[in-house]
């Protein structure tokens, strides 16, 4: 009986693999773990489309069939349960190549690595392997206008929000928040600077000072949201049909209440018990974006209600059972979705 191999796509710095790897172990599966970065250098692979001796027929299999050599580690497109698209970083092609002919070399070693890989998570195969999560759906669900769309959609509650490049919504909506208003970024927020600094784009609260100069948001569109009270800030895990939520509980300094990032050495954190109705739309909002994992940030008001803010669905989460320790076992629980999809998956 040929064994059940989790793959796992990450760069060889990410800390979040190696203690699922030692967890999968435990669940008796075979793990493969490699970068996109190192590929095609040590790609070797040979498929073929049904079985190898199979005649040519309408009735051949569907599946492609074969190995792959990922860092020198065999892979049998028939054994794969599930892959891991953790931090997979980008195929390079070896250095020796002028540009154009190195950008030819990249499309074609992707697409065909990953059109296998599709190829076992899809229809044709049976059982098909799981993508926790597929890129194409972690990549649209990156776009916060969607996730907020889709958290209202199920039920959740989120701020009242603005979206807009017209300095006078900005005043109309500052009126109508009373005041209350912060400004987010819709994507990942930092400015790299060519000499290697960066500076982070944190939420930040609009003062009535800044009105005087609105002109600026007529340049890329701003995300406005209104600023609600927050008895504290919840940091919601998803993996799977799991969900493990966390109470964030910042200095109380203005920065860090509006963006605990910025105090992470400062930070105190409480494991939360979720109602059963916000796990369920939690659940379903995730499910939605065809997503098996994600971050998701809420906070908590002083009158017990959830507020849904953002995710990130292909989020950092090992720092939080780090702090916790075994009352929180999030690699555990993703050893769990990898080898079990089919009764951990949503």
């Amino acid at each position: 009986m040929s064994k059940a191999t989790v793959l796992i796509l990450t760069e060889a710095t990410d800390a979040h693999a190696q203690p699922v790897q030692v967890a999968l172990r435990r669940h008796g599966v075979q793990v493969v773990r490699a970068a996109l970065s190192s590929l095609p250098g040590q790609l070797a692979l040979t498929a073929w489309l049904g079985k190898r001796d199979e005649p040519r027929s309408p009735a051949s299999s569907p599946c492609w069939e074969g190995t792959l050599w990922l860092e020198g580690e065999p892979l049998a497109l028939a054994e794969l349960r599930s892959l891991w698209w953790r931090r997979p970083g980008r195929i390079q092609a070896p250095a020796a190549y002028p540009a154009p002919i190195a950008r030819v070399i990249e499309r074609e070693t992707r697409r065909g690595l990953l059109g296998l890989l599709y190829s076992q998570t899809g229809w044709a195969a049976s059982p098909p392997a799981l993508w926790v999560s597929p890129p194409e759906a972690i990549e649209r669900a990156e776009y916060k206008p969607l996730q907020l769309a889709t958290a209202q959609a199920v039920g959740l509650r989120v701020p009242r929000t603005l979206l807009t490049t017209d300095p006078a919504a900005v005043q109309t909506f500052f009126e109508a928040c009373e005041g209350q208003v912060v400004c987010k970024a819709l994507a990942r927020g930092v400015v790299e600077w060519p000499e290697g600094s960066a500076a982070y784009l944190y939420t930040s609260a609009v003062q009535a000072s800044d009105l005087a100069a609105l002109g600026g948001v007529q340049v890329m569109p701003h995300l406005l949201q209104e600023r609600l009270p927050a008895a504290c800030a919840l940091r919601v895990v998803v993996i799977g049909r799991q969900l493990f939520a966390v109470e964030i509980h910042p200095p109380a300094t203005e920065p860090a209440v509006l963006d605990w990032r910025r105090a992470y050495s400062q930070l105190r954190y409480e494991l939360h018990s979720l109602p059963k109705q916000v796990q369920t739309q939690l659940l379903k909002l995730t499910q939605l974006l065809g997503l098996q994992f994600s971050s998701l940030d809420l906070l908590l008001t002083p009158e017990g209600e959830y507020v849904y803010l953002e995710q990130n669905p292909n989020g950092q989460w090992y720092w939080l059972e780090e702090r916790l320790g075994a009352r929180l076992p999030l690699a555990e629980a993703m050893a769990r979705l990898l080898a079990h999809p089919e009764e951990e998956a949503l």
